[in-house]
């Protein structure tokens, strides 16, 4: 067994079975080369073979702890959680000083969202062990599906101080550190857990983002460029790729992805707004302000589209849209000055002295300290 044990653990799967047939032969009364030979099946997937083994393990030692553990494991591995804990809690019954069957119930329990409890079960187990690395990687997946980022980024991050390389806490902390606005250390984290799972599409998209939020649009860029050929009708992923492109100063490449998302989704108006803007960054104003209009349409209360477009019709001199934009954003909101204000621009290009001044004597009374009011009164 002892033989068995030393291929097992050294990942040496053909001489492990061997030695394990062996300890079955010379005593066919001890269950542990059952026990052993059903653990090799489960690590070749081959369930039915593991039950199997199991099965005659029970016959031979009915109260064996270690059977009843895997027999546990099998079922939660079968998708069967209601049973799996039934065979845990057994277990604790009979060693209730053994920490492990409180492992196995709470991996039961939160395989059917039963949070609560196995969040209990895993602190009392902390209590007693505070750097039980198991109970530290549960407990951290827990805190983060409650939405308790806080608790989430500093277990896993007390995880990681054991396990360095760990990749579910990597991915965990990363992804509490984002929910955050903690940035840097969201970067820090999922760098590591891409460097070991460059194929998984969430955290890179999470690290792409998190590289925007820090500015650095150039490093995002080179992050989400590998999901460009597989993004396909994902408009995250264009959307993503497109404002890291124009943050980066390609214009061209921005508008491309960009262009795709709102080809993707017609009806969402902050793609409609993104790519229009793009659009009047390279020039192509009529396209550009098509696109804002449309933002404008969907979604009547998205103001950086309208002052974006209300930019635009000024510098085209389109001076009757961008006043329409102007009234409209004083009938929604009188209490703000930068409504006023903007009629003020509008109305002092197209030379009306005295309207303007008066608009922007309007916003001074609701904002006395409005710079736009004060420069512009200023200079006319």
């Amino acid at each position: 067994m002892i033989r068995a044990n030393v291929f097992l653990a050294r990942k040496n799967v053909d001489d492990a079975k061997q030695a394990f047939l062996a300890a079955q032969i010379l005593d066919p009364s001890d269950p542990s080369a059952l026990v052993g030979l059903a653990r090799l099946s489960l690590s070749e997937d081959d369930r039915e073979t593991a039950a199997k083994r199991l099965a005659e393990a029970l016959k031979v030692a009915p109260d064996s702890i270690d059977v009843m553990v895997l027999n546990a494991d099998l079922a939660h591995m079968r998708g069967d959680y209601a049973a799996a804990h039934a065979e845990y809690e057994n277990v604790r019954q009979r060693r209730p000083e053994n920490m492990f069957p409180l492992i196995g119930l709470a991996r039961a329990e939160i395989a059917q969202k039963q949070l609560d409890p196995a969040a209990e079960r895993l602190d009392k187990v902390l209590k007693r062990v505070p750097k039980h690395a198991a109970a530290l990687s549960l407990r951290t997946s827990i805190a983060y599906q409650q939405g308790n980022f806080e608790q989430a980024e500093s277990l896993a991050s007390t995880l990681l101080g054991l396990s360095p390389n760990h990749l579910p806490s990597q991915l965990i902390a990363g992804s509490a550190s984002y929910a955050l606005g903690h940035d840097e250390q969201a970067v820090n984290h999922l760098s590591g857990f891409l460097s070991a799972r460059p194929d998984h599409v969430p955290a890179r998209k999470m690290l792409g983002a998190a590289l925007m939020r820090l500015g650095d649009g150039a490093q995002a860029l080179k992050v989400l460029e590998p999901l460009g050929k597989a993004a396909g009708d994902d408009a995250q992923i264009l959307s993503l790729l497109g404002a890291a492109a124009v943050r980066s100063r390609d214009l061209e490449k921005g508008a491309d992805y960009l262009g795709q998302a709102a080809a993707i989704r017609p009806d969402d108006a902050a793609s409609q707004a993104r790519f229009g803007a793009t659009q009047i960054g390279l020039g192509n104003i009529d396209a550009g302000i098509a696109a804002l209009e449309k933002a404008i349409e969907i979604d009547p209360s998205l103001d950086q589209a309208k002052f974006a477009l209300f930019s635009t019709y000024l510098r085209a001199k389109k001076y009757d849209e961008a006043l329409a934009i102007a009234d409209k954003t004083v009938a929604d909101k009188p209490d703000l000055a930068v409504g006023h204000s903007m009629r003020g621009v509008v109305l002092s290009a197209k030379e009306d002295a005295d309207g303007a001044r008066a608009a922007f004597n309007d916003a001074l009374k609701i904002d006395p300290k409005s710079l736009d009011a004060h420069v512009n009164l200023s200079s006319m």
